[in-house]
């Protein structure tokens, strides 16, 4: 594409138009001025925001794609060596590419339009020219070499990372010598590292390909020397040595001694080492070979003797990790000891089974197992474990001086210490070494006190001896020893006696844990801290226990296996966090019993696989060589940070003004800079306007329209996706935005306002963003204004207006106010504020004024005596109606009539209480709502006790029958919850005295069900009427019952349980008020009295209650369809006499008490779709709850918060 007439502009005339400086003074004007001295907007915070498009650079990357691929305002021509061209963007092509970057960034390269590069191939160079626009790049086996090599050129760092990761992941034995050095050959570190790290991780497979055979000398040292070499047998570097050498034996013969000096011997089998080493023909001949041969030899006979050497150390792989050994008794079988390392591994198998041994390890390499009992003798036996062999045996030791059972052990110095016990026919206080220099056990001093099963630990150079037997009495003295003066001392006792406890030491404490006493067995821990001289205690374990091992892994204390009191094995570990003071539990796979001793150390490697695994590959061809490759898929890699990377170039070219190619005009004469293709990417204004073929050319534009301050904010936004709004520039921003059609930047406006939203501003606002269609900020505005009602009315921007808005306002059912009193009020003082121009709108506005459900009281003394309703007919008729419809409601509050103005407004966030009849502590009982918090109900003329409520038309909540003062009642109470002034009214008695009775809501009308009249029980049923207002009896039930559970479900009431005054009843009965029958359904698997029924989601539920057995916490469920009962979940407590109601989809059990009358202070939630409970405390104590229903938020609470 042929350049701009931005070509041919003259630099000079350039800078001389630049008029305009993005300067600190110069922001401080954008983010701050008043751009609107017409209509100021008053704002509830004055702080600024800033807010930043997440989607942004992506959109304009996109664009910017889409214009590259379309050949759209391009500026550069890159031809290759092959003719190719590339057509591109200077800027975007500077954004990434430091290469490009040191071309264009000249004065003297910035007007070229045509760059040939010779070096690329022409498919490479389109990849990564796509990669600039994209941030996105395919690589595959076959093109990640040149890939990366051009990568390297352009200086696209990370291409270059992606390939050689991408290389990285490719890595094989059949390749990675040649990907180490094509990575060393473009510095291309952590590549060259992975491929290291693999040839030492892949030895065998990677000595296994001829790759290896062409290394020179060095490089066999440099790797077969490594000490973090992954190879399972030493005999393996041996052999791999011995074929080097001899596939090019005249060559390399020379090396061997060298090589050689790099193999360890001492490592590999006896059995090896004098079969194929001792007998090799290359090493015969080599004195210096044969003296690594001799040095073999000897470590094998004189393992302890022998200084450690390199040649002598077990390689370290990275993967190195640390098992527990431990020796156990469990089932009267042999001592076996096993691997612990998540599962468990048999250990090489022992030449004589211990029982009673102690295990203990020197130079974490070599494993003793020391004493015990052997086949029911005394023995001093001493075997040896080299944990680093590569064919690891147990071999016999030195036998120790004296017999011991139930001693301890420990290693110190490279030196084992055998302390106390028992020899069969006593308990030793005596105390021997084994001397690894000298092979030999040797006495040492004796401790001042004869024990056996105590523990042993080492700490800051010392043996510590604590606890045990002496024959009499159990210990909880301690000792110490000091092997360089060989003397013991007593330190502090611990707070507990311990006989077969475990002591371990874990960050210079010792630990005393568990074992027994007198008392039984033990779970509590101490510590002991040298510095302080004191015995702490800690957090218990989680079981008692006695006879375990104890080991520190990973910075924790394990404590393993073991049996409590009654010797029931414990199959589990108990693990303590010193930084959290806690146990933590985990099960063993296996059970361990009695566990004698447990050792920690680095697990012996495992026999290696070597096996090549043999794999699909491809071939990469180029001018140098072949690579192979394991896998031959594609992968796609997409750079996150491109896009901040770019975005950040572009907005430092536009700030120095570097191959801008537009310049825009304002009316005041501000030039503001850019780049056309940046703009259109964001702005629909500017590419309808630049994209138009008459328009591509032109290099200059004048927007009239705008302001300069804002356009420069905005053409920021362009460049930045961030923006920064304040109550000043807000609506002006909004304005520009929506002129530019940056829809982010007005929908941000908009949110900013919607926070700003105040009673002072919300109706100013919602106008404003009516005015540019911003239609979430018109909803929350008008949602603010409802929810906001009270506030609203009491600022001037409400008198200001008109009648419509103002009918259209308190016509709404769900603007939030506790009164309707507020609404006449606001109507009033609305008129007042001009009454000669509004007088007329009484009429209309009244309409919407629902003064029915005004009280009485504010009726007759401010709305009958307000002057200007008294002169309008119309308005004295609303004032009528309100006053019928409250005597209506008095003489027939069921049945009257209910309209628009009778009816109460419903906010949106309208809520749902629980209110309740209980008694507690012997005081009468007292109605509550519960909602988070206890807040009292209007107190009931009289108190009931044993009583019930109900619901009608989520309305008329009614408090029915019971005791009061001491004597049997029929009384009725209703309380209108709707009410602007509630208070309970009496309604028409029952037909019956009932106490211990139950009670349900269906069709409108209220059953009172069975029950205890004073004198006997009751079968007989009473039916309330509300179209009546009577009561009349309906047919009884098949069994007399107190205390039962009533519910209903599809239309039909259950009565369920209760007690007929001789059994505890397990029978159900339905009632079908249709039919006017009772008819008996399943009867539940237990008999249940005071229990809890509820409905919840067409299931019944029976819930706890008592029984001959006393309380109850099970629950069970009746399905009507499948006829029959179901157990679920039981509570977390026994209760009976409590409230159930359903409420947000969960069943709520309150209050009540247990079998022996505590009250429970807490309610249980039930969730049906985990079934499970969850407990929570009350604030109030609630004792026995009669029965508790769920009504409507009332009016007169507060209902939003100031």
């Amino acid at each position: 594409m042929e350049n701009s007439t931005w070509e041919s502009y003259d630099l000079n005339a350039q800078m001389a138009l630049e008029t305009f400086e993005m300067d600190k003074t110069v922001m401080d004007k954008l983010t701050s001025e008043s751009y609107d001295q017409k209509d100021i907007m008053t704002f509830k915070k004055c702080e600024q925001k800033t807010y930043k498009n997440s989607s942004h650079m992506v959109g304009v990357l996109e664009v910017l794609q889409s214009l590259h691929k379309e050949k759209v305002l391009c500026d550069i021509r890159i031809e290759t060596d092959d003719g190719t061209i590339i057509f591109g963007h200077k800027v975007v092509l500077i954004s990434v590419s430091t290469y490009f970057r040191e071309i264009f960034y000249g004065l003297n390269e910035r007007n070229i339009d045509h760059i040939n590069i010779k070096e690329l191939d022409s498919t490479v160079l389109q990849l990564l020219i796509n990669y600039i626009y994209t941030g996105e790049i395919i690589i595959t086996e076959s093109n990640v070499k040149v890939l990366l090599a051009a990568a390297n050129l352009l200086q696209l760092d990370y291409v270059k990372n992606v390939c050689a990761e991408f290389l990285q992941t490719r890595l094989d034995a059949s390749n990675c010598l040649g990907i180490k050095e094509f990575a060393d050959s473009y510095d291309c570190m952590e590549l060259s590292t992975s491929s290291q790290t693999y040839i030492k991780n892949q030895f065998l497979e990677v000595i296994d390909n001829d790759e290896f055979l062409s290394l020179s000398s060095l490089e066999v040292i440099k790797l077969i020397s490594c000490n973090d070499l992954l190879v399972s047998q030493e005999e393996k570097v041996f052999e791999c040595v011995i074929h080097w050498v001899k596939y090019e034996l005249d060559s390399r013969k020379d090396f061997l001694p060298e090589l050689m000096e790099h193999v360890r011997l001492p490592l590999i089998s006896k059995q090896y080492l004098l079969e194929k080493v001792v007998d090799e023909p290359l090493l015969k001949f080599s004195p210096k070979c044969y003296g690594y041969i001799i040095e073999a030899l000897q470590f094998h006979l004189q393992p302890f003797k022998i200084s450690q050497t390199i040649r002598s150390t077990p390689r370290q792989s990275i993967s190195f990790p640390k098992v527990i050994l431990m020796l156990y008794w469990f089932q009267k079988k042999s001592s076996v000891i096993y691997w612990y390392d998540n599962i468990w591994q048999p250990a090489p198998t022992m030449s004589r089974r211990f029982k009673n041994g102690c295990l203990t390890v020197i130079k974490d390499q070599f494993v003793l197992a020391v004493g015990g009992f052997l086949f029911g003798s005394k023995r001093q036996l001493v075997e040896m474990l080299d944990v680093s062999s590569q064919s690891p045996c147990w071999m016999p030791m030195m036998n120790m001086l004296v017999s011991r059972k139930y001693f301890g052990v420990g290693s110190l110095d490279n030196c084992v210490y055998a302390i106390g016990g028992h020899d069969g026919s006593n308990r030793l206080n005596s105390v021997e070494m084994f001397d690894t220099n000298t092979n030999r056990w040797q006495m040492v001093s004796s401790m001042s006190t004869k024990r056996s099963s105590h523990g042993v630990g080492v700490l800051n150079n010392l043996l510590y001896v604590v606890g045990g037997f002496d024959g009499e009495e159990v210990l909880k003295s301690v000792e110490c020893y000091d092997p360089c003066l060989d003397t013991w001392t007593l330190v502090a006792t611990m707070s507990d006696y311990r006989c077969r406890c475990g002591v371990g030491v874990l960050d210079g404490i010792l630990y005393a844990i568990g074992g027994y006493n007198i008392s039984g067995c033990l779970k509590s821990v101490e510590t002991y801290t040298p510095s302080s001289g004191v015995w702490t205690t800690i957090a218990d374990m989680h079981f008692y226990r006695k006879c375990f091992g104890v080991v520190v892994l990973d910075g924790l204390l394990h404590v393993i296996g073991g049996c409590n009191n009654e010797g029931v094995v414990l199959n589990s570990i108990e693990i303590y966090n010193p930084k959290t003071n806690t146990w933590s539990l985990k099960t063993l796979s296996r059970n361990v019993g009695q566990v004698y001793s447990g050792v920690v150390y680095f697990h012996p490697k495992k026999e290696m696989d070597d096996t090549v695994m043999k794999n699909s590959t491809c071939e990469l061809n180029d001018h140098e060589g072949v690579m192979t490759f394991k896998r031959c898929e594609q992968k796609t890699h997409k750079n996150s940070s491109h896009m901040v990377e770019v975005f950040e170039v572009l907005q430092s070219l536009r700030k120095d003004k570097v191959l801008c190619d537009i310049k825009i005009e304002t009316d005041d004469g501000t030039i503001i800079f850019g780049h056309k293709i940046v703009l259109i990417s964001v702005s629909k204004y500017f590419h309808e306007f630049f994209t138009d073929f008459n328009e591509s050319n032109i290099d200059h534009i004048n927007i009239k329209e705008l302001d300069s301050t804002a356009l420069q904010l905005l053409i920021n936004y362009i460049y930045t996706g961030e923006i920064i709004i304040t109550k000043d520039n807000v609506k002006v921003l909004l304005a520009a935005a929506n002129f530019l059609q940056l829809d982010y930047v007005k929908s941000v406006c908009a949110e900013f306002l919607i926070t700003q939203l105040d009673a002072s501003n919300c109706l100013g606002i919602k106008a404003f963003a009516d005015l540019y269609d911003c239609i979430e900020l018109s909803t929350c505005s008008q949602t603010y204004i409802k929810h906001r009602f009270l506030e609203v009315v009491d600022n001037d921007e409400f008198l200001s207006l008109s009648s419509v808005e103002v009918i259209k306002l308190i016509s709404c059912n769900d603007i939030f106010v506790p009164l309707e009193e507020k609404v006449f009020e606001c109507v009033i003082h609305w008129l007042k504020h001009e009454l000669d121009s509004r007088k007329d709108f009484l009429p209309e506005l009244m309409e919407h004024v629902r003064l029915p459900l005004i009280s009485k009281q504010y009726l007759l003394e401010k709305v009958v005596n307000e002057p200007l309703l008294k002169m309008n007919p119309k308005c004295i008729g609303y004032i009528f109606e309100a006053l019928q419809f409250h005597l209506l409601k008095y003489l027939q509050p069921f049945t009257v009539s209910q309209t628009i103005q009778s009816t109460p407004r419903q906010s949106i966030s309208f809520q749902k209480v629980i209110l309740m009849l209980y008694w507690y502590q012997d005081k009468s009982s007292v109605i509550y709502w519960f909602d988070n918090i206890w807040q009292p109900a209007p107190t009931m003329s009289k108190c009931y006790k044993y009583g019930c409520l109900s619901v009608i038309k989520d309305q008329f909540v009614l408090a029915v029958g019971g005791v009061h003062l001491k004597s049997n009642r029929q009384l009725v109470e209703m309380l209108d919850v709707s009410s602007q002034s509630p208070c309970w009214m009496p309604m028409m008695n029952m037909l019956v005295s009932r106490k211990y009775f139950g009670v349900g809501s269906l069709d409108n009308c209220v059953y009172a069900i069975g029950g205890h009249d004073g004198s006997n029980r009751l079968n007989s049923v009473e039916m309330f009427d509300t179209n009546t207002n009577r009561w009349q009896m309906v047919s009884s039930m098949s069994t007399k019952r107190s205390s039962h559970g009533v519910g209903v479900l599809n239309n039909l009431l259950y009565v369920v349980g209760g007690f007929d005054g001789h059994t505890y009843l397990n029978s159900v009965e339905c009632y079908d008020p249709s039919l006017d029958t009772w008819t008996p359904v399943a009867a539940m698997s237990e008999c249940r009295r005071r229990c809890g029924i509820e409905v919840m989601k067409s299931v019944l539920y029976a819930i706890g209650g008592e029984n001959n057995s006393n309380c109850l916490k099970s629950v069970e469920t009746y399905t009507p369809s499948s006829g029959v009962w179901t157990t679920i979940a039981d509570m977390h407590f026994y209760r009976k006499s409590f409230g159930v109601v359903v409420l947000d989809g969960l069943l709520h059990v309150i209050g009540g008490c247990n079998n022996e009358g505590v009250v429970l202070n807490s309610i249980e939630i039930y969730n049906r779709k985990t079934n499970t409970w969850s407990l929570k405390t009350l604030s109030k104590d609630v004792g026995q709850v009669y029965s508790g229903v769920v009504i409507n938020k009332p009016p007169h609470f507060k209902i939003y918060n100031d």
